[in-house]
C-alpha cells in the first residue's frame, strides 16, 4: 500500500511539473486596446472564449491574459457604447503582443440608415443621397427647432418666419412635398404656409435621417422633395447598460432672443423593459437684427402708444412625451404619446412695407401681432418581431391637431382641426442572404376642418392604401442593385362648405376686364378616386480595393393637390399674401364643383448619380440629381396687390401648374488629418426652371424662367478639434470648432417673386437680392462631477453681426434676419 501511495505521489509531481512547463511555454497574450482614434479605452472586458477567464484593461488600455495551453485561443472585446471585437491568437511558447481598435457603436450607427431601404443599410452602400445626424450630434446640438438642426446638411436650407419658426426645404421643395416620418408613422398635419413649421420637439430627437430626392416608393404621396424620418430615444434595457433610474436635465439660453429653454427626463429600466417620460419648453419673446433697429417690438412700442404689445415676434413651445417598452429576443413592443403645444408670434401686417429709416420708418406703422397657437397629440404603438432571417413591423399611430390665426384682438379668425390615423406594416425577408427584400402595405385616414371667419380651405376626407415591394439584389460583392414598386389606391372627398367672406375681392386673371364688387359667399365640393404607381431602380458599384464608390437611381413619386391649392380665395395674414386657388376661375358663380381630383396630379421623375471616395481620413461624396416635375403646382406672384388699409397690402399670387425641372449638385467632404482634429467642406447649388411657354408678365424686357422659393447656392466649411482626457478625474472630453456658412445672391428669380411693395407711383420696387457670409463658433466641456457626466457649451452665431436678409425668409422686405447670437448650454445626466 505505501508503495502504491508513493507512486501515486511521483506521478502527481510529475504531471504537476509537466503542466507548469506548459504554462510556462505557453506565455502570456498582452495588449493595448484603443478607439479609431488610438485613445487607451479603460474598463474594456477582454474574455477567453470557452472558458471561464476574463480580465479588464486598465486606465492605459492595457491588459494582460496567462495562455493555458498552446494552440488557438478566441478573445471577445467589449465596452458599453463600442461595438464588440472577436479576435482569434495563438498561443506559442513567449509572449504575443496585441493592438486592439474598437469602434465607437454610436460612430457606426450614424454610417446606417433606414430611411432610404427600409432596413439597416450602409450609408456608403445605398443608391441615394441620405445624411444622417446621431444621437451624440443632436443631445450636444444648439438647434432651436427641427429645420435649425438640418440646415447645415448638403442641399438642405430653411424657409424662415422669426425665431424657431422654421422648416426645411430641400432641393428647391418644402411644404407638402416634404414626407416626415416620426418613428416609423407618418407625420400628417398642415403644412401649406411657410409658417406651418412640423410639430417636433429637437429636443425629442435622438437621431434624424435625411432623403433627398422623390421617396414616394416607400413613403406614397407627398415625398417629391425628400423625406425627413426622426426617431425618439430608444427603449434601453437594464441588459443593454442602461441604470434602473436615471435622470436628464438641461438648459439653454439665447442672447438674441432672449430665449430660455430647458428639458427634464427620467427613465427606468429592468432587464426587459424601460420607460421614459420627458417635458421640455422654451420661450423666444422676440428677435433682434442688426443695426438702429435691434429688438423690433421694444422699439415700436416705446415710440407709439404704451397700449401697444411690447412684442411683436416670438414663440413658445411646451412638449411632454411618455415611452414605455418591453425588449426581449424575439420581439420589442414600445406605446409613445407625446403632447405637443406651440405659440408663434407673427409680425401683424400693420407693419406691412415699411421699407427703413429713423423716425416714421419701420415699426412705427404698428398693427397688432398675429398669434399662431397649434396643438398635437399622438399615441403610437411600435411592434418588432423577429423570426430567424425576417422581420416583421407593425406601427399603428392617432394623432390631433389643432392650428389657429388670432390677429390681435379680435378674435379667433382661422381655425383649423386635423385628425390622422394611419398603420403600416413591413415584413423584412432574406430567404437568401443575397437577396433580401421588403413588402409594405400602409392604409391611412384623415380629416381636415375649418372654421373661424377666414375660412381659406374646405372640410375634407382622405382615405388612401398603399403596397410596396422593394427587392435588393447583391449580385457581387462589389455591385448591389435594387427595384422596387408601390401601387397606391387614394379617395378625395371635399365637402360644400362657405369659403370666405364677400371681403375685397380680388379679380383673377381669368376675369380681367369684368367688375367683381362682392361674393356672398364661395362653396366647395368634389369627390374622386385615384390609383397611381411608382417605381424605383438604382445600383451600388464599389470595386474593391479601389477607395472610392458610384451609386445611381432613378424612381418616380406623386403628389396630390391640397384642398388649398385648388379652391383658396382669400387674405392669409399669417403668411401676408392674398392667394387664389387653382379652381377658382369665376367666383361670382358661387360655387366650385371639382369632380376630377385625380387630373390635378403631381409626378415626379428624378434621378440621382452619387460619387463616394473614402480613403484613410479623407471622405468626399459628389451627388448630382435631375427632377422632372410634370403638373408642378405653385404659387406664383403676379405684382399685384390687394389693400386692406392705408399701410396694410398684401401680394396676391394665383395657384398654376405647369412642366418643370429641378437640377443641381451637391458636394461634400471631410478629412481628418491628425486625431482629433476634423475639416469639413461643402457646396450645393439648386436650379428650378419652369419648361413651359413663358411671356414677360412684369414687362421688363426679360422672361424669367426661373420656379420662386429656391434656395441659393451656398459654400459652408468648419474646423473642429476634440480630445479625450484619459487621465483627468474632472475632464473626460473638450472640443472647438469654427465654421462658415457663405450664401450667394439668388438671381434666378421668378416674375414678381422680389418684388415686395409698391412706390407712391403705384411702381414695383424689387427687393434686391443678397450675397453674405455668416461666421460661427463653439466650444464644448464634458465634466465628471459626482461620477455623472455633465456638459456645458457656448455657441456663437453671426459672430459678426452681419446684416442680411435670406432669400427663403417670409419676412423678406419687412425684417432683417437674426443678428449676433450667444447661445449657452448645460446638461447634466444622473
Amino acid at each position: 500500500m505505501r508503495n502504491y501511495a508513493m507512486r501515486f505521489l511521483h506521478v502527481q509531481i510529475t504531471f504537476n511539473v509537466l503542466m507548469c512547463a506548459a504554462v510556462a511555454l505557453a506565455g502570456a497574450i498582452r495588449g493595448v486596446v484603443t478607439d479609431s482614434y488610438n485613445t487607451p479605452l479603460d474598463s474594456v472586458k477582454v474574455t477567453v472564449e470557452d472558458a471561464a477567464i476574463a480580465t479588464y484593461t486598465d486606465a492605459s488600455g492595457l491588459f494582460t491574459l496567462e495562455c493555458a495551453d498552446t494552440g488557438q485561443v478566441g478573445l471577445t472585446f467589449s465596452a458599453k457604447d463600442f461595438i464588440s471585437e472577436s479576435i482569434s491568437v495563438r498561443c506559442v511558447g513567449s509572449d504575443t503582443s496585441l493592438m486592439v481598435r474598437m469602434e465607437s457603436a454610436i460612430r457606426v450607427l450614424e454610417k446606417m440608415t433606414v430611411v432610404a431601404t427600409s432596413a439597416p443599410s450602409r450609408l456608403e452602400e445605398i443608391s441615394r443621397t441620405v445624411s444622417v445626424k446621431g444621437e451624440e450630434e443632436l443631445k450636444n446640438t444648439h438647434a432651436q427647432s427641427l429645420g435649425d438642426a438640418l440646415k447645415d446638411m448638403p442641399g438642405v436650407q430653411l424657409a424662415e418666419q422669426g425665431p424657431n419658426v422654421t422648416k426645411p426645404v430641400i432641393r428647391g421643395m418644402t411644404n407638402q412635398r416634404i414626407v416626415l416620418v416620426r418613428d416609423g408613422s407618418r407625420h400628417e398635419a398642415q403644412q401649406w404656409s411657410n409658417h406651418h413649421t412640423p410639430e417636433v420637439d429637437i429636443a425629442d430627437a435622438s437621431r434624424i435621417e435625411v432623403l433627398r430626392g422623390p421617396g414616394s416608393l416607400l413613403y406614397g404621396s407627398g415625398a417629391l422633395g425628400g423625406v425627413v424620418l426622426v426617431k425618439s430615444p430608444p427603449i434601453r434595457t437594464s441588459r443593454d447598460g442602461a441604470r434602473p433610474v436615471g435622470a436628464d436635465v438641461a438648459y439653454q439660453f439665447f442672447s438674441n432672443s432672449e430665449q430660455h429653454a430647458g428639458h427634464v427626463g427620467l427613465h427606468g429600466a429592468w432587464p426587459w423593459g424601460a420607460w421614459r417620460i420627458d417635458a421640455s419648453g422654451r420661450n423666444a419673446p422676440h428677435f433682434a437684427v442688426p443695426g438702429e433697429n435691434h429688438f423690433l417690438a421694444k422699439q415700436a412700442a416705446g415710440e407709439v402708444s404704451d397700449s401697444v404689445p411690447t412684442e411683436f415676434a416670438g414663440f413658445k413651445q411646451y412638449n411632454f412625451r411618455v415611452i414605455t417598452g418591453i425588449s426581449k429576443e424575439k420581439y420589442e413592443i414600445t406605446l409613445r404619446g407625446t403632447h405637443y403645444w406651440e405659440e408663434q408670434k407673427l409680425i401683424g401686417e400693420g407693419h406691412w412695407h415699411n421699407s427703413g429709416g429713423p423716425a416714421g420708418g419701420p415699426w412705427y406703422h404698428v398693427g397688432e401681432p398675429i398669434l399662431s397657437p397649434t396643438l398635437h397629440q399622438k399615441l403610437q404603438i411600435n411592434t418588432k418581431l423577429f423570426a430567424g432571417n425576417h422581420t416583421f413591423t407593425f406601427d399603428i399611430a392617432g394623432q390631433h391637431d389643432h392650428r389657429r390665426g388670432i390677429p390681435g384682438s379680435i378674435g379667433v379668425q382661422v381655425d383649423l382641426k386635423n385628425y390622422f390615423a394611419t398603420s403600416n406594416g413591413r415584413w423584412r425577408h432574406a430567404f437568401n442572404p443575397k437577396f433580401p427584400g421588403t413588402v409594405g402595405v400602409n392604409i391611412s385616414r384623415k380629416h381636415d376642418r375649418t372654421g373661424g371667419v377666414e375660412v381659406l380651405i374646405p372640410d375634407h376626407n382622405t382615405t388612401y392604401a398603399g403596397l410596396f415591394l422593394l427587392q435588393e439584389l447583391r449580385l457581387t460583392e462589389t455591385f448591389t442593385g435594387s427595384i422596387g414598386l408601390r401601387g397606391d389606391i387614394r379617395d378625395y372627398e371635399i365637402f360644400q362648405t362657405r369659403m370666405t367672406e364677400g371681403f375685397r375681392p380680388y379679380i383673377p386673371t381669368t376675369l380681367r376686364g369684368t367688375t367683381v364688387d362682392s361674393i356672398p359667399s364661395l362653396f366647395v365640393e368634389g369627390a374622386d378616386r385615384m390609383a397611381v404607381p411608382s417605381f424605383s431602380v438604382g445600383f451600388s458599384w464599389k470595386p474593391r480595393p479601389l477607395p472610392f464608390s458610384v451609386a445611381g437611381n432613378f424612381g418616380t413619386g406623386f403628389r396630390l393637390p391640397e384642398p388649398n391649392e385648388l379652391a383658396i380665395l382669400g387674405a392669409h395674414h399669417g403668411s401676408y399674401e392674398y392667394l387664389v386657388g387653382l379652381a377658382v376661375t369665376d367666383p361670382r358663380e358661387g360655387s366650385i364643383i371639382i369632380d376630377d381630383i385625380a387630373s390635378f396630379r403631381e409626378t415626379a421623375y428624378n434621378s440621382d448619380l452619387i460619387f463616394r471616395s473614402s480613403h484613410k481620413h479623407i471622405n468626399t461624396e459628389c451627388a448630382l440629381f435631375y427632377n422632372r416635375l410634370v403638373d408642378y403646382i405653385y404659387a406664383k406672384p403676379t405684382g399685384e396687390f390687394i389693400r386692406f388699409s392705408r399701410i396694410s397690402a398684401l401680394p396676391v399670387k394665383e395657384y398654376v401648374r405647369t412642366n418643370a425641372h429641378v437640377y443641381g449638385m451637391e458636394l461634400f467632404g471631410s478629412v481628418a488629418p491628425l486625431s482629433g482634429l476634423s475639416l469639413e467642406l461643402g457646396f450645393d447649388i439648386t436650379v428650378g426652371e419652369i419648361l413651359d411657354d413663358v411671356f414677360d408678365s412684369d414687362e421688363d424686357g426679360e422672361v424669367e424662367r426661373w420656379l420662386p422659393g429656391v434656395q441659393p447656392p451656398r459654400l459652408i466649411g468648419g474646423i473642429s478639434f476634440g480630445r479625450r482626457f484619459v487621465s483627468s478625474k474632472w475632464i473626460e472630453n473638450a472640443s472647438l470648432s469654427f465654421g462658415a456658412e457663405g450664401y450667394l445672391a439668388q438671381n434666378r428669380l421668378a416674375e414678381f417673386e422680389n418684388v415686395l411693395r409698391k412706390d407712391s407711383h403705384d411702381n414695383n420696387v424689387l427687393f434686391p437680392p443678397e450675397s453674405y457670409v455668416l461666421f460661427n463658433a463653439g466650444a464644448q466641456v464634458e465634466l465628471i462631477l459626482f461620477s455623472n457626466v455633465s456638459t456645458i457649451s457656448i455657441e456663437g452665431k453671426n459672430l459678426l453681426n452681419t446684416e442680411y436678409t435670406s432669400h427663403l425668409s417670409n419676412y423678406k422686405g419687412i425684417a432683417k434676419n437674426p443678428g449676433f447670437d450667444v447661445s449657452i448650454k448645460a446638461s447634466i445626466s444622473l
